[in-house]
């Protein structure tokens, strides 16, 4: 248990307030019919959030502490998902899954860990088991829950449904929850439910098998024999070939950076191939004709890359065509490969003991598309016209070549021995590469897309690539089958680029197989490892598919989720799961297209005002903080991201206001309380711009009571701090002057300002800086000087001094970085913040603070409104200005307000108390003293 002597009373009365608030409601249902007894879990999930009010808690002003997620186990807005699921399930069952939760809170005195949530169950009852961690000690197998299936469980062929089970605290899970060695919840307190994604292994009953067709068997050729003493031996000569002519020019454009590399005993001449030593045979019923040799064909550094070998002639009655040993782009070895046909009709003439081919034409068959396979689709279609057929073959006795059937046609060639591709049911796998990745890619700090290529297409939550070739021959998946298409990953700017294409599976076992897939700049790599065992199993005739199979990341692959040389991910770490099938070559995907994107604006205020213009101001005079109307005409009729900016200094104070119907926009906003006094220019900018010059006056001094030792406490952006210290930034945060930081927190110290007694008005100023770096440089952001100007007892404003650039313009080698003084950066919902007294001291904790218009041009990183950290004020009012006192009743508007009032120092002398607050004016009026805020003077761009 969590324990510590000495608990302090607030503890205490947090314990009993938690308890209070616990209630435990159960909804008892008919539970649906179970699936069989004992049946095997291949795969699933386990969803719990614990407890909502405990996950809130810790992250919250008072424990201030952190959730963090132990791989595989991802967190959701609703809770944690615990993935890789197995064990049985039926009347009685026992699944576990993987991964852990950690929640740590008040400076590491609060720890704990759970694992492997385990459901156990026996009919509608079940518990919920954890191994837990409680500040270093360790426990295995804690029921935490008991768990009401009633009503709860469906099931539909192999899929089982665990939908929201209520579960409450057990005796033995209370014992987890405690702190300073008091229990935080009871047993019997309502948990979040918990719920269950599970796959089950499919019952296959034995069947008579059905009775099959014999399918089309290819063609074989006869056993070597003696040749017959009409048919001549070829006993020298060569092929000269040069694939396509257009083929080798695109290997020579610059953005290619292709070759042609001759095999010995070949020559190539660049422009065709001779493969030489031919053998074999020539008469007038069969042409066999072998040679040795190849090429080799590479470019997109090294994405694209096949190899020709063993150029081969073959003719008979039935067909003419060029065979060769072909190793494709995506690593599959296909011997003896048909890729051609080969019109010798009036192209090969014999001269006593030499047959000369001249100009014999070439045509692509079906199954030679595979040879011109880049990202994942063929580069020329069947039926395409090759280069031409060249040799001269040393014959002994040579005689007119025989005569071939017609040509076949485009489509109808025969397919190859390196294809084994049944009829029926196309093969195809599906894999969403990682979920975390995807995000990241498309999210605010890599600012990029992704894009499907090759007959590659989106599925919404991964990608689907088309079946191109097998070895294998279902409803076995032992073998390696391919897939077409090509997934690219595009973000900083280019800095970041990747491309996966052509994915491979390579079945071993019925247990295990490994993914392959060909890397920008890298060539084919082994990526994962796919656990068979854990995935659905389900055959078809000529069609076998493994659904959701486990895929863990190898070595090799880890380096494919690398930016500038760090890793985003360790060897072994989960990927998404993959689902594949093998069966018959699939046709082609989809066009080539953007699937997912960042949606940004990369609008930048201009230097200078656009209009001075077109807007009209309700307010006469103009003072600094002062709240304004403006209007402008001539916009389109509901034209919305009208920006409202503010000069000299552009400084957005709106980003998306809305015209009416009538193309009129207006705005009500607030000028900026640091402004500097003097002639400015506010504009509306958007299909038109509109402007008008204002004078702003200096903001009217707040005269009030001296606040001093003030302290603000704040983590600026825990997402942000997590960045810059994280593997990819590989950076970290220095602090100077009055600013400190201990975790998780910033801290501004020796804060001065006053606060205005009537209005709840006041200013409070800190010296100190924040300094963020990370990306060896790139990254460099500066905050300084933060003040907190308060409208009212409900509202403030935070301001900073503000020092950086766009990450995605230092990755792109530019420099944006800027300085603006005193940006209103944050709003402040002071009304939501605690507020606790001690004497003098006021502290206002966990006030929620939102980025503003302008803070977020400053650091456009994060959008308009997105939350921040939360914000922590602490000040001392001044003994001889006035005292704090009790605050309002609760449920009055002024509830979270802090109230300051005269000295009383007794409730029973209140004619006492009157005298001496008229004697205290009458002093402080004689002596005429007032306490004035000192201002700050804003600053412009640098």
């Amino acid at each position: 248990m969590l324990e510590r002597a000495d608990r302090p009373m607030h503890v205490r009365v947090l314990g009993v307030l938690l308890a209070a608030v616990l209630a435990v409601a159960a909804a008892p249902a008919v539970r649906a019919d179970a699936a069989e007894a004992g049946t095997k879990v291949t795969t699933g999930t386990i969803s719990w959030g614990l407890k909502t009010s405990f996950r809130n808690y810790i992250t919250g002003p008072i424990a201030r502490g952190e959730v963090t997620t132990g791989a595989p186990a991802t967190a959701a807005p609703d809770g944690f998902t615990f993935p890789a699921a197995t064990g049985t399930w039926g009347d009685a069952s026992d699944v576990a899954a993987q991964g852990s939760v950690r929640f740590e809170g008040h400076d590491g005195v609060l720890d704990l860990t759970i694992s492997r949530p385990r459901l156990v169950t026996s009919g509608d009852s079940a518990r919920l088991e954890v191994d837990a961690v409680v500040n270093g000690d360790s426990r295995s197998g804690i029921a935490i829950a008991d768990v009401d299936l009633a009503g709860r469980v469906t099931s539909s062929g192999a899929k089982v449904t665990v939908a929201a089970a209520p579960a409450v605290l057990t005796q033995a899970g209370a014992a987890l929850f405690s702190y300073e060695g008091s229990p935080m919840y009871e047993a019997g307190t309502e948990l979040d439910p918990v719920s269950a994604q599970l796959t089950l292994a499919t019952v296959v009953e034995p069947t008579d098998p059905e009775p099959t067709e014999p399918g089309p068997t290819e063609p074989t050729e006869p056993a070597p024999t003696t040749p017959p003493a009409n048919d001549a031996k070829v006993t020298g000569g060569s092929l000269a070939w040069g694939l396509k002519q257009s083929f080798r020019n695109y290997l020579k454009m610059d953005f290619v950076a292709g070759a042609a590399e001759a095999l010995a005993p070949a020559t190539d001449d660049g422009t065709r191939t001779t493969f030489t030593s031919a053998s074999g045979t020539w008469s007038s019923k069969v042409v066999d004709v072998r040679t040795s040799g190849g090429v080799r064909f590479t470019g997109h550094h090294g994405v694209l890359d096949f190899t020709v070998r063993n150029l081969r002639l073959v003719v008979d009655g039935q067909r003419s065509e060029l065979r060769a040993d072909v190793r494709d782009s995506e690593g599959n070895d296909l011997r003896n490969l048909a890729f051609a046909t080969v019109d010798l009709r009036g192209r090969a003439k014999v001269a006593r003991n030499a047959v000369t081919i001249a100009g014999a034409p070439v045509t692509l068959t079906r199954a030679g598309e595979a040879m011109f396979d880049y990202s994942g689709s063929p580069m020329y279609g069947a039926g395409t016209a090759l280069d031409p057929l060249n040799g001269t073959i040393t014959v002994k006795g040579a005689t007119a070549p025989p005569k071939t059937a017609p040509v076949a046609q485009p489509g109808k060639a025969t397919q190859s021995k390196g294809d084994r591709s049944r009829g029926g049911r196309a093969g195809e796998l599906t894999w969403g590469v990682k979920a975390s990745f995807r995000s990241y890619i498309t999210g605010p700090i890599a600012k990029g897309s992704v894009s499907v290529s090759g007959g590659a297409s989106s599925t919404g939550s991964g990608y689907r690539f088309g079946q191109s070739s097998t070895t294998a021959t279902p409803p076995s998946a032992q073998g390696s089958t391919s897939y077409r298409g090509a997934v690219k990953f595009h973000g900083h700017h280019g800095t970041l680029d990747l491309t996966i294409s052509q994915p491979s599976v390579r079945v071993t076992s019925g247990t295990s197989a490994t993914l392959s897939a060909s890397l920008t700049g890298r060539g084919r790599v082994d990526l994962a490892t796919l656990d068979l065992a854990a995935a659905q199993r389900s055959t078809e005739s000529g069609w076998v598919r493994y659904a959701g199979a486990p895929a863990r990341l190898t070595a090799a692959g880890a380096g494919m989720f690398s930016y500038q040389g760090r890793a985003f991910y360790a060897p072994g770490s989960l990927l998404d799961p993959v689902t594949f099938s093998v069966g018959s070559v699939s046709s082609g995907g989809a066009a080539n297209a953007v699937v997912a994107a960042t949606t940004s604006d990369d609008w930048t205020p201009p230097a200078s005002p656009p209009a001075t213009t077109g807007l009209t101001l309700e307010q006469d005079e103009v003072r600094a903080g002062d709240q304004v109307t403006a209007s402008g005409s001539g916009f389109l009729p509901g034209e919305t991201g009208i920006k409202v900016v503010l000069y000299s200094a552009p400084i957005v104070l709106a980003e998306n206001v809305t015209a009416d119907a009538a193309g009129r926009a207006t705005w009500k906003g607030t000028i900026p309380a640091t402004l500097e006094p003097g002639k400015h220019t506010l504009t509306f900018q958007g299909s038109v711009d509109r402007g008008i010059v204002i004078d702003v006056a200096e903001a009217e001094r707040i005269v009030g009571c001296e606040l001093s030792d003030a302290r603000l406490d704040w983590g600026f952006k825990e997402s942000f701090r997590a960045y810059v210290s994280g593997s990819i930034a590989n950076g970290d945060w220095t602090t100077q002057g009055d600013a400190s930081y201990e975790t998780p927190e910033f801290t501004w110290s020796k804060g001065e300002g006053v606060l205005d007694e009537t209005t709840r008005a006041g200013e409070l100023e800190f010296g100190g800086t924040v300094v963020f770096t990370g990306h060896d440089g790139a990254l460099d952001t500066t905050i300084a000087n933060p003040a907190v100007t308060m409208t009212d007892a409900k509202s403030a404003t935070l301001s900073v001094d503000y020092t950086g650039g766009t990450m995605d313009a230092a990755m792109a080698g530019k420099d944006d970085r800027r300085t603006i003084a005193a940006v209103p950066f944050a709003d402040l919902d002071l009304g939501a913040g605690a507020v606790s007294e001690n004497g003098q001291t006021v502290t206002i904790s966990g006030i929620p603070a939102t980025l503003t218009s302008a803070g977020s041009a400053a650091f456009p990183n994060y959008e308009t409104g997105a939350a921040l950290d939360p914000v922590t004020l602490t000040y001392t009012v001044a003994k001889d200005c006035a005292t704090v006192a009790a605050q309002p009743a609760a449920g009055t508007d002024d509830a979270a307000a802090v109230a300051i009032a005269p000295l009383a120092p007794t409730a029973s002398r209140d004619w006492l108390v009157w005298i001496g607050a008229t004697v205290l004016l009458m002093l402080a009026a004689i002596a005429g003293t007032v306490l004035v805020m000192r201002r700050r003077t804003p600053g412009v761009d640098a």
